[in-house]
């Protein structure tokens, strides 16, 4: 998503969610429209787990399959740069740091076998994809210490010598 690129996701106002949500195009300034009918900040977006951004999808009436992958994976994007700027930890953590169960008992209660295991293998697969996100940022800092380290080595000062 779009908006003020300086500060974190949950640091978005309103408009500012609203705005990075018609960056996209025309065919998503409705949802954009609804967001701000609906008060849809940085803060809520960064607290949803990721079934609750299917449900929040329902909720802005987001029909197309193909706008909810773009809103979603946009949403999951701006979530990880804030992890990578941030803290590698954090955000990626804040992303889903509450399973379905613990946010609703009586839906457990009524899950049958099949349902529980998808949740448990979805489970985790995002604390999979919570650790890569983290030891990808460790690599995009070591790599960044590297590239300053052969820039210092290589720069014409040092090779004049």
């Amino acid at each position: 998503m779009g908006a003020d690129q300086s500060k974190g996701i949950a640091q978005w106002d309103v408009e500012e969610v609203a705005a990075a949500a018609e960056t996209l195009g025309r065919h998503f300034k409705p949802y954009a429209d609804t967001m701000r009918g609906s008060g849809i900040d940085g803060i809520f977006l960064a607290s949803l787990s990721t079934t609750e951004v299917q449900e929040t999808l329902d909720d802005l009436g987001v029909e197309s399959r193909l706008h909810r992958r773009v809103l979603a994976r946009k949403l999951r994007v701006a979530l990880e740069g804030d992890a990578c700027t941030v803290s590698c930890s954090q955000s990626v953590v804040s992303w889903d740091s509450t399973s379905p169960r613990e946010r609703r008992p009586s839906a457990r209660k009524s899950m049958s076998e099949k349902e529980e295991d998808s949740r448990k293998l979805l489970e985790l697969m995002t604390a999979a994809a919570q650790q890569q996100m983290v030891e990808r940022c460790a690599l995009l800092q070591k790599e960044a210490e590297l590239t300053k380290q052969i820039e210092r080595i290589t720069s014409p000062a040092n090779t004049a010598a």
